[in-house]
């Protein structure tokens, strides 16, 4: 089974972002609400695809896929490497999200709140294909 992400382009044009391999990256490993919609996240795909999306605590240093939930406004929690790609975003309100691919295939998923990262998420699981 393979997880993809299939993104809409400009003209027609698609983009898919193989997932099969990611890793969900989340900075405050105490954080319930972040650690439930990792949770969610990850028992949806794999009862979906049979694919188990690991969580990790630390960024780790290959080039697997991330997709780092976190809620924004939390200095020094999001990579800096992984902000820069939602600043044209419009700003969220409670239980909002923003929600950005980076060129390397990382999804960054930002929530106001614990509740739009979970939102996020959800909305990240509906537009994924699992195949």
């Amino acid at each position: 089974m393979t997880l993809l992400l299939c993104l809409s382009m400009v003209k027609g044009h698609s983009q898919s972002i193989d997932l099969s391999d990611a890793r969900i990256y989340i900075a405050e490993s105490k954080n319930e609400g972040l650690l439930r919609a990792a949770r969610i996240f990850r028992e949806e795909a794999g009862k979906r695809s049979g694919i188990n999306v690991p969580v990790v605590f630390r960024q780790p240093g290959d080039t697997r896929k991330l997709i780092v939930m976190e809620i924004e406004g939390r200095p020094g929690v999001l990579p800096w490497t992984d902000t820069d790609c939602l600043s044209g975003l419009a700003e969220t309100g409670k239980e909002g999200f923003r929600m950005a691919v980076k060129e390397n295939g990382n999804i960054v998923i930002a929530g106001h709140d614990e509740a739009g990262v979970l939102y996020g998420a959800g909305y990240l699981l509906r537009k994924m294909e699992m195949r």
